[in-house]
C-alpha cells in the first residue's frame, strides 16, 4: 500500500514539474518576443530610383551611387574607397551559398534579397532584416534568353549571375535600373580583355552561361530599362 502511495505521488511530482518547465519556457518565449526588436517590412521600390551595385572594378562613382532612392549591393566581400563605390547600403543581395567567414562584414541594413531565405536566415539567425526570396519562375518566364539552352547543357540548370538577378527582380517593381560593377561583361571601355569577376572563372562556366547573359543584357540596355552608369560596353 505505502509503495502504491509512493508511486502516485512521484507521478504528480513528475506532471507538476513538467507543468512548471513548460510555463517557464512560454514566459521566457514571451519575453523574447517582447523584447526582440520588429523585423522592418518588404522595402517597396515604387517610383523609387534604382541601382545594383556589383564587385567588377569601376572608380570614382560614389556621389553618383548614393544619390539613388535604393542602393542595391551585390555580396560585397572586400571593402572599396566610398569615392569609388558609394556609403549607402539599403539592399543586401546576399548568396546562401557563401560561407560567413568569406563575407565577413555584413551591412547593417534592413533588407537583404537571397536565392534561399529560409537557408540564408538559418546560416545567419542574427540579422534582424527582412528577407525576400526571389520569384524564379516568374524572372525565368519574363525573360526568353533563359528558356533555350547554353552549349550543351540546359539552361534549367544554370543561373543568372547575383548582380543581373537583382536587376530583373527590381525591374518586376521599376521601369528602369541603374547598374554598375555587374560581374559577367567584358567591360571594354575600361581596358579589359576578359570578364571582370571578382570570383573564380570555373565558377562562372559551371554556374551561369554568359553568353545569355549578354543576350540579356544587350535587349534590356536597348530597351532602355537597364542604365549602365560606370561605361558598360558589350
Amino acid at each position: 500500500m505505502r509503495s502504491r502511495m509512493f508511486a502516485v505521488l512521484a507521478c504528480e511530482l513528475a506532471v507538476l514539474t513538467c507543468l512548471l518547465l513548460a510555463l517557464v519556457l512560454f514566459l521566457a518565449s514571451d519575453r523574447r518576443k517582447r523584447t526582440a526588436p520588429p523585423r522592418p517590412r518588404t522595402l517597396s521600390l515604387e517610383g523609387k530610383s534604382v541601382v545594383v551595385v556589383g564587385n567588377a572594378s569601376f572608380r570614382r562613382l560614389g556621389e553618383e551611387i548614393d544619390r539613388f532612392d535604393v542602393v542595391v549591393r551585390v555580396n560585397p566581400l572586400d571593402r572599396r574607397p566610398a569615392e569609388d563605390v558609394g556609403r549607402r547600403t539599403d539592399v543586401l543581395h546576399l548568396n546562401d551559398n557563401i560561407a560567413a567567414a568569406r563575407l565577413r562584414e555584413v551591412p547593417d541594413v534592413d533588407h537583404i534579397w537571397t536565392r534561399n531565405a529560409l537557408k540564408t536566415r538559418k546560416q545567419r539567425p542574427h540579422l534582424n532584416t527582412s528577407l525576400m526570396q526571389y520569384d524564379f519562375a516568374t524572372l525565368r518566364a519574363r525573360h526568353p534568353e533563359f528558356g533555350e539552352r547554353c552549349g550543351r547543357n540546359e539552361l534549367r540548370r544554370l543561373q543568372l549571375t547575383s548582380g543581373m538577378l537583382a536587376v530583373v527582380h527590381a525591374l518586376e517593381h521599376v521601369p528602369v535600373v541603374h547598374c554598375a560593377g555587374l560581374s559577367a561583361y567584358t567591360k571594354e571601355s575600361h581596358g579589359a580583355r576578359r570578364s571582370d569577376h571578382s570570383f573564380h572563372a570555373r565558377n562562372l562556366k559551371n554556374y551561369h552561361c554568359i553568353e545569355q547573359e549578354h543576350l540579356l543584357m544587350k535587349r534590356l540596355i536597348g530597351e532602355g530599362r537597364l542604365r549602365p552608369i560606370d561605361g558598360l560596353v558589350l
